[in-house]
């Protein structure tokens, strides 16, 4: 009986550490390429996927709000995780950028809803 304490126990910190970055992941949900284009257009950025890693994720709760991220390391260094992120939003206008995540004042000044603080978390706000 102990030792099946001690393994769920052990299954218990591994699915606790794993479930961490899964949980932080999903309030996050990667664009598809076509959205990632329309981003780079609007922003008039050259669309070139092959030369850097590029992520566009997705609030969950609002699509309207992004991270986008680059990484010159590879594709196994993609994501909101990978270094700075900026954040967009989608306006009339199409994607706009609004801030860099290291402006501590940028979710107020931008009014980010609390929803989107809430997904934007470990990485902004």
């Amino acid at each position: 009986m102990r030792e099946v304490a001690t393994a769920l126990a052990c299954g218990l910190l591994l699915l606790g550490s794993s479930a961490q970055v899964h949980a932080d992941e999903s309030d996050l949900v990667e664009a598809s390429a076509t959205i990632k284009k329309q981003v780079f257009a609007d922003m008039t950025i050259p669309w070139n996927p092959d030369q850097r890693c590029t992520s566009v994720a997705l609030a969950k709760s609002n699509h309207r709000w992004a991270l986008m991220s680059t990484s010159k390391y590879g594709w196994d260094h993609c994501g909101p995780s990978s270094g700075h992120s900026r954040v967009i939003k989608k306006t009339a206008k199409g994607w706009t950028y609004l801030f860099y995540d290291m402006e501590n004042d940028g979710c107020t000044r931008f009014h980010v809803p609390m929803s989107v603080r809430h997904d934007f978390a470990p990485y902004v706000c």
